[in-house]
């Protein structure tokens, strides 16, 4: 069992998630800093210098990490494109330091990549099919994969989508509809985009078990449902016993204002269900979970 974590973009709203089941447990937690120092004094920060290799290594070696989570990328679609450089540096160069840096030492890594990889034309992509990414930020991820892969065999990359409650300075997507659900506000959601989420709870666990079992390699760790935004954000209003008529749909197609991105981003789950046989709660019963906590902390 790991002691001592470092994640990596910890104070996102996966990191949050993740900082806060790995301390109910007692594992000392340590964060990067960014723009914004961790939310608990239980969490130790440290300021890493990601483009020097040598201080890196230094660093972790001194630290003597059990295990290093990578959540650090720009995720927005529009900034990759607007900004391809910081976004090869950000999400690829900056991995593969990372990579190499956790195999010298001989130390666990586990690397947080997305459903974009591919080009969302099939539907349950399969870790096994070819990646071809349609935008800047699939492209610079996919290469991240690959680097992971050539500088640490040892290493876990987990391709995922996750829905969560984020942070008061970091409303997630669940969050967001939430809102507009809570205020009646008109909130548009594609019904021609399809994925397979997976609460942020779940995912963690799985993640967790496969570094216990030492697995390496690529895994879809993603729910068993294939579901449009719009019947997502339906679900959510289901959940929480309101009326969905502030929810409209939208169409992926008509957004000539948006950087292309995959209709169908869906992943196959079969390989985590063959290999560890995960106990998956079901997107119906996370989300109800998630607006059970919700009303408890009122």
């Amino acid at each position: 069992m790991f002691k001592r974590v470092l994640l990596l973009g910890g104070t996102g709203l996966l990191g949050y998630a993740w900082t806060n089941s790995l301390l109910a447990r007692g594992i000392q937690v340590f964060s990067s800093v960014h723009n914004r120092c961790p939310e608990t004094e239980d969490v130790f920060p440290l300021n890493l210098d990601f483009t020097n290799e040598d201080n890196l290594q230094s660093c972790f070696r001194q630290q003597q990490f059990d295990l290093v989570i990578n959540l650090i990328a720009i995720t927005s679609v529009e900034k990759c494109s607007l900004f391809p450089a910081l976004a090869m540096e950000t999400n690829a160069l900056l991995v593969e330091r990372i990579a190499k840096v956790c195999h010298a030492l001989h130390m666990k890594f586990v690397h947080l990549s997305t459903d974009q990889v591919f080009d969302g034309k099939t539907p349950f992509n399969k870790e096994t099919d070819s990646t071809n990414p349609v935008n800047e930020y699939g492209i610079t991820k996919a290469l991240a994969e690959s680097s992971v892969i050539r500088m640490n065999p040892a290493a876990l990359i987990i391709r995922t989508n996750f829905f969560c409650r984020g942070p008061a300075h970091r409303p997630s997507f669940y969050d967001q509809i939430v809102e507009s659900l809570r205020l009646s506000e008109s909130m548009g959601l594609f019904s021609d985009v399809y994925f397979t989420p997976i609460a942020a709870s779940e995912l963690i666990c799985i993640v967790e078990v496969l570094v216990q079992k030492n697995r390496s390699g690529i895994y879809h760790v993603v729910g068993s449902e294939r579901i449009s935004k719009y019947h997502f954000g339906i679900l959510v209003a289901e959940s929480l016993e309101i009326k969905p008529e502030s929810l409209i749909q939208s169409s992926l197609l008509e957004r000539r204002d948006l950087v292309k991105r995959p209709l169908d981003m869906s992943l196959s789950n079969s390989k985590i269900k063959n290999e560890i046989e995960p106990m998956f709660e079901g997107l119906r019963a996370s989300l109800k979970k998630i607006a059970q906590d919700r009303n408890n902390e009122r």
